[in-house]
């Protein structure tokens, strides 16, 4: 497995005196080493004096927001790489709930085919029992007597 350093903004504070005017600021990096997914390491550096001013030899404001711009761009294209990621997966699970729907559907159609099928042999098993059944004579039953009190 490949191991990876990343160096990453991490804080920037800045001072102001009692009259609101900028007095200074420094900044903190954050240092991460991996192993493939494994954090080796992950330490956040000793704080960085921040020149107000551009100065060649030292880090300075424009440098530290140019990181900050850097991570949060970072971000965003990680940001819309997963929205694409998950407007994928939500695709292919539309299409894969329509031939779910559309499977189940046939076999529902299936089934009531299979149902009015049986729904007819019932009816003609009742005629034939009906035929095969003797004649009642209706003379031949006596009604209850009442009961007397």
């Amino acid at each position: 497995m490949t191991i990876t350093k990343n160096k990453h903004l991490y804080e920037v504070l800045f001072r102001f005196n009692e009259s609101g005017q900028a007095q200074g600021a420094h900044a903190q990096y954050r240092e991460i080493v991996k192993e493939g997914d494994v954090v080796l390491a992950d330490r956040i550096g000793d704080a960085i004096p921040v020149s107000l001013l551009d100065a060649p030899d030292k880090l300075t404001v424009t440098q530290v927001i140019g990181d900050a711009m850097a991570g949060v761009v970072a971000l965003k294209d990680e940001k819309v790489a997963m929205c694409d990621e998950l407007t994928a997966q939500v695709a292919a699970l539309e299409v894969d709930l329509a031939a779910q729907v559309s499977a189940l559907q046939a076999e529902l159609v299936a089934k009531d085919a299979n149902i009015q099928e049986l729904l007819a042999q019932v009816g003609n098993l009742e005629i034939r029992v009906v035929e095969l059944m003797p004649p009642v004579n209706l003379a031949d039953y006596s009604e209850p007597e009442a009961p007397t009190e």
